[in-house]
């Protein structure tokens, strides 16, 4: 039906379903993408570990007191372990989870998170060689927010090619992501 004068044009109600439909198919678009591409998934696994690090790094050394950060290699998960706290150590002393019947970490446990779908820990390289690609591994940051040396590699379990390195800088734990299998080296070649 044609309009004329002030009849022609749409209404605001077309409009706003227009608006609607397009904004719909966008997000549906937009959150698929994610889907498409595996790389972003595992670089998203890369960033959370690099970061994990980085504030149990910050937060031994900010508070003074020890942190752990555990990587549960086989369920693809990882977490930040607290310290107990003064009261419990006064109560307690340093047998504090032992004497409570508390032999496990699971109640000092905060930021427990899994990695992103289809991304998997190939191993943990402790030090230069010592390779481990099972069970849990509880690394333990200083108070002087010194980092244990090590190298974590992720994979995406549907495609081999794609691989990532996250290796810890012991002294400054500084992290540095890099692309595919590889150790990372914080030693400069000095000449002498």
């Amino acid at each position: 039906m044609r309009r004329t004068g002030r009849n022609a044009g749409y209404t605001l109600i077309e409009i706003m379903v227009v608006v609607a439909i397009i904004a719909t198919v966008m997000l549906v678009v937009v959150t698929s993408m994610d889907d498409l591409t595996p790389w972003s998934r595992l670089s998203s696994g890369g960033r959370e570990i690099a970061s994990a690090i980085q504030f149990v790094a910050s937060e031994a050394g900010a508070t003074g007191r020890t942190h752990w950060l555990t990587y549960d290699l086989e369920n693809a998960q990882h977490w930040v372990v607290l310290p107990r706290t003064e009261r419990e150590q006064e109560l307690y002393g340093e047998g504090a989870f032992k004497k409570t019947g508390k032999e496990d970490d699971s109640d000092r446990r905060i930021l427990q998170r899994g990695l992103p779908e289809g991304v998997v820990f190939l191993d943990v390289v402790v030090g230069d060689d010592d390779r481990r690609n099972k069970g849990e591994l509880k690394f333990e940051f200083g108070p002087l927010g010194l980092a244990p040396a090590h190298t974590v590699h992720l994979g995406y379990e549907k495609d081999e090619q794609l691989q990532l390195s996250i290796g810890v800088n012991p002294v400054t734990s500084e992290t540095r992501i890099l692309d595919g299998y590889s150790m990372p080296s914080y030693v400069s070649n000095v000449k002498k």
